[in-house]
């Protein structure tokens, strides 16, 4: 058995290799050491689009186009005219197995006496009339309307707006913009931005139907379509974008002076018509605009992180840019829950000479 002067110089021993191995690591690492701070990111601007506006942002404006039945003036009277969309084509619904028809309208006319219908068609002759302005008969701001075609999936359909108008009394009319038909998945089976007659066929008695300037309209929305968390998310355009886009929405003066490092991070949801319609987030400190990062297409929401490190320093704008070409038109960019960081850094610290137990 081991007595108790052996225990004793055993563990002597043992404690004075421990502090020369002690000693010698600690001359190697005492010298310069890197340790992380004790804080979190820095959180310099973020917008989860709750407030149900924009007003944090700059956003693009063109001049807003829509489809009227009596453009400049009022209807005439004893009207029974239309306007057929995709040239009075079928639009198909083969693929679908629901769908949806959307568009914005606003106007006024006289009661149950003058209305608008929309109407559908299998075969172009027959009609079934699946929204009329009877019930309500005047909107003085862009009412989005909403209807089921599911019952049509499977097959193709004629799409049309039918006015018919008595002898009594003429008003507006309807003004009627950025039709598009989804289909379960949101795929866009067709639309029409409604800027000018170019897919839009009209006929009928007193026929008057054409394009109106509406002025000056934004480019970019918040709605309460599909966020990502809470109620409200930005959208770049109203349900899908138009070919030969150019828009943006930006904020201006995000400070990244006291830092090196930043990231920008938000949600996406970006399916777009081809490989020639691009989404990017694009910063300026003062030398125009720079591309950050290009955000991909997915089919839902994503997490983006998007570094920022080349633009700190000062102050930042940022803005997401929308640019499309001219093949065709596509499913409107989501964007939720956006914000701007500076990253926990590492900081080189000197820690002097470690006073040992030994």
């Amino acid at each position: 058995m081991l007595n108790t002067l052996t225990i004793l110089l055993l563990t002597a021993t043992i404690c004075l290799a421990t502090t020369e191995i002690s000693r010698n690591n600690l001359d190697n690492l005492h010298q310069t050491l890197l340790v992380q701070e004790d804080q979190s990111d820095a959180l310099v601007f973020e917008d989860d689009f709750e407030s149900g506006d924009l007003s944090a942002w700059d956003v693009s404006q063109a001049i807003d186009y829509s489809l009227s039945d009596s453009p400049g003036s009022d209807y005439l009277p004893g009207t029974d005219s239309w306007a057929a969309f995709n040239n009075g084509g079928a639009i198909s619904l083969a693929a679908a197995t629901s769908s949806e028809l959307n568009f914005l309208w606003y106007g006024k006319y006289f009661e149950s006496w003058d209305y608008m219908e929309v109407q559908v068609s299998t075969n172009g002759t027959l009609w079934d009339v699946l929204w009329d302005t009877k019930a309500n008969d005047e909107e003085i701001s862009w009412t989005e309307v909403m209807i089921d075609l599911s019952s049509y999936c499977g097959s193709s359909i004629y799409l049309r707006f039918f006015v018919h108008s008595s002898t009594v009394v003429e008003y507006d009319g309807g003004h009627y913009n950025d039709l598009f038909i989804l289909d379960e998945n949101n795929s866009l089976l067709y639309a029409n931005s409604c800027d000018d007659m170019s897919d839009i066929l009209t006929g009928g008695t007193n026929d008057t139907w054409g394009s109106e300037d509406e002025g000056m309209d934004y480019q970019w929305f918040c709605v309460d379509v599909h966020p990502h968390e809470g109620i409200y998310h930005a959208v770049g355009g109203p349900g899908y974008y138009s070919a030969n886009l150019d828009s943006y929405m930006a904020v201006t003066g995000i400070d990244l002076g006291g830092t090196s490092s930043a990231e920008l991070t938000c949600y996406t949801c970006w399916d777009p018509n081809d490989t020639g319609d691009i989404l990017t987030l694009e910063a300026d400190n003062g030398g125009g605009w720079v591309v950050a990062g290009t955000i991909g297409s997915s089919t839902d929401y994503e997490l983006q992180i998007i570094t920022l490190d080349s633009f700190t320093g000062g102050t930042v704008d940022l803005r997401f840019h929308l640019v499309t070409d001219g093949s065709g038109n596509g499913v409107v960019p989501l964007i939720d829950d956006v914000g701007v960081n500076t990253d926990v850094s590492l900081v080189e610290s000197s820690w002097g000479h470690i006073k040992t137990l030994f």
